[in-house]
């Protein structure tokens, strides 16, 4: 398979895999949560800020090692498996969350979120195998840019949901269209083969490494400055992607369908971003090369 293939089948997976941070994390469950979970009462917010900072505290924690693993193993594709059918499953299952089940809608949006982030790091870790290093940032722009064609393709498909009030209905929608485009990864994209002693198990390789990393940090502190830098911009980010649809729709007052058109639009905006980045990412890098 040649690379522009290989390439192509990676970024499906970023097609397939905003219909769940669409529609659950910023869009539909967020504010579905807060109206018809929690019933409309304030405490909503707490209750939704509690499950997404405890998604992203497991997820913080189990991410290093998760991590080492991916580097060393060559069983990316089993873990991303799991992850990826962790969310699914769990986003098909909030379809089940009805008024009142607080703690049944924020542990099921727990294991998706945790099943979402954790199969990031395994989906992240193959892209030294589908192309080289001076390659990566227009690659990465180009998984950004079909992830954000994804989030266009799902608000279309659940647009005459919303049109009908059937929020729920959209919440398994979410999941098959997750399923169907991240099949082609699991199917055609292959691990490099490594050998694991077979007196280690992945656990202990990836926390062996984690800790080895963080005990010479000291030697590396451009990486430790990164690290805290984008500690702080991400949860910030993080903060206000968890809390957008359901700050325009109780403080701003949008309706379900105003939500839609805003997001479309936000989507459309960000894909022309995307693509522009990346290529602005290999330009800099080949002048660096060049100098």
């Amino acid at each position: 398979m040649n690379e522009k293939k290989k390439i192509f089948i990676w970024t499906l997976f970023d097609f397939a895999n905003t219909s769940f941070s669409i529609v659950v994390v910023t869009f539909l469950y967020a504010v579905y949560f807060k109206k018809v979970v929690a019933q409309g009462q304030p405490i909503g917010d707490l209750y939704w800020s509690i499950g997404t900072s405890l998604a992203m505290i497991i997820t913080a924690l189990v991410s290093p090692v998760l991590g080492a693993i991916a580097d060393y193993s060559a069983g990316k594709k089993r873990f991303l498996l799991f992850f990826t059918l962790l969310c699914i499953t769990a986003t098909a299952s909030l379809f089940f969350v009805g008024s009142g089940d607080v703690f049944l809608g924020i542990t099921i949006f727990i294991f998706a979120n945790v099943g979402f982030e954790a199969g990031l790091v395994f989906y992240d870790s193959f892209l030294p195998e589908i192309t080289t290093p001076k390659n990566y940032g227009r690659v990465s722009g180009y998984g950004f840019a079909m992830g954000y064609l994804g989030s266009l393709a799902t608000l279309a498909i659940i647009f005459p949901l919303i049109q009908s009030e059937m929020i729920k209905e959209s919440f398994p929608i979410a999941a098959l269209f997750f399923l169907v485009f991240s099949l082609p990864i699991f199917i055609y994209l292959k691990d490099n083969r490594k050998v694991v002693p077979e007196h280690e198990s992945f656990l202990t390789i990836g926390v062996t490494r984690v800790w080895n990393t963080l005990s010479h940090l000291k030697n590396y502190k451009n990486l430790a400055t990164f690290l805290l830098a984008y500690f702080f911009y991400i949860e910030g980010v993080n903060t206000i992607i968890f809390f957008s649809g359901n700050y325009a729709s109780t403080t701003l007052g949008f309706s379900e369908t105003e939500l839609l058109v805003f997001f479309l639009t936000v989507q459309t905006t960000a894909i022309v971003g995307s693509v522009v980045l990346g290529i602005l990412a290999d330009s800099i890098g080949q002048k660096k090369l060049l100098l």
